[in-house]
C-alpha cells in the first residue's frame, strides 16, 4: 500500500541479477525514494523493462494510459514521434 493506493506487485521472488530478486530491487529504490523523487518528479519518463532476462534485449514502455493504477496520476505531453498505426 502506497498512501491509500494499493498497488499489485508480482512475480517479487523472480531473480533479476544473481542473488537479486525483484523485491530487493522494490526495497532497494523504496529505501532511496526520499532522495530521488524530487529529481524525477513532474519529468516524463519511459519504462525500459527486460521481460526475458537480464542480459537479453528489452522494450520501452512510454505510454501507461490504461495500465496505470487507479489512484495514480499521468500525464500525456505530444509524442515527438508519432506512434506508429499498427502498433510496432
Amino acid at each position: 500500500m502506497v498512501e491509500d493506493c494499493a498497488i499489485v506487485l508480482t512475480n517479487v521472488e523472480r531473480e533479476l541479477w544473481p542473488g537479486i530478486t525483484k523485491a530487493d530491487l522494490i526495497m532497494y529504490y523504496n529505501s532511496i525514494a526520499d532522495y530521488i523523487l524530487s529529481h524525477i518528479k513532474n519529468r516524463p519518463l519511459s519504462l525500459h523493462v527486460k521481460p526475458y532476462s537480464p542480459t537479453a534485449p528489452g522494450l520501452y514502455i512510454k505510454d501507461m494510459e490504461g495500465r496505470q493504477p487507479n489512484c495514480a496520476e499521468i500525464f500525456s505531453t505530444k509524442r515527438k514521434h508519432p506512434k506508429p498505426e499498427n502498433g510496432v
